[in-house]
């Protein structure tokens, strides 16, 4: 086990990886699935992993609840890589005519 000289800075924040996943993957699968830019099923682990990733503050808490963490880390590694391949590499500009400046 580490030594820590404050073991609550070790509880509170050695265990973040699983809920700043949720961040990740949410911040990557919403704009993907509205503009439809990632296959239906990568969005669809991706948000799961999202899931589990926010129930993953619960180790502090449950003790049980411990599994969470590297059920998110590892498979959160494959999703990210996955979904970068899978994202095209130019996006046509999208362009609205009658909002621009009048000349």
């Amino acid at each position: 086990m580490t030594w820590c000289p404050q073991p609550w800075l070790l509880r509170t924040f050695g265990h973040y990886d699983g809920c700043f996943k949720f961040l990740d993957t949410t911040g990557v699968c919403i704009p993907a699935a509205f503009l439809k830019l990632l296959p239906k099923w990568i969005v669809g682990f991706g948000l799961l992993l999202a899931l589990a990733g926010e129930l993953s503050w619960l180790n502090l808490v449950f003790p049980q609840a411990l599994f969470l963490i590297p059920l998110v880390r590892f498979p959160g590694f494959i999703w990210l890589i996955a979904a970068g391949f899978a994202l095209p590499k130019t996006m046509a500009r999208v362009t609205s005519s009658g909002l621009g400046a009048s000349t």
